[in-house]
């Protein structure tokens, strides 16, 4: 059983994902259901089969490490123009 986080989270970031073997019933981890959950079954011939179980409860949207770099881009994006604004504005001014 392998817990992953979803993308753009920091548990995402933070967590190794690491195959752990398990027995029914499996107690998660993740009790918040927010992370992917892959289970793989191996018979005793060797045959292998992975299932994959999507997180039930998405991030919200300050959850997200994408959306915070977004805004932070952008507010330095917008400091520095503001800046070369004002050295335009003075310079003329002189």
């Amino acid at each position: 059983i392998l817990e992953k986080g979803q993308k753009g989270s920091l548990g995402g970031l933070i967590r190794e994902g690491k195959w752990q073997t398990g027995e029914s019933p499996y107690l998660l981890k993740d009790q918040k259901l927010k992370s992917y959950i892959y289970i793989k079954a191996i018979d005793k011939a060797g045959n292998e089969r992975i299932a994959t179980l999507p997180p039930q409860n998405l991030l919200k949207w300050y959850e997200n490490y994408f959306v915070w770099f977004i805004i932070i881009l952008g507010i330095v994006v917008v400091f520095i123009v503001i800046r070369i604004i004002s050295k335009i504005k003075y310079q003329k001014s002189k």
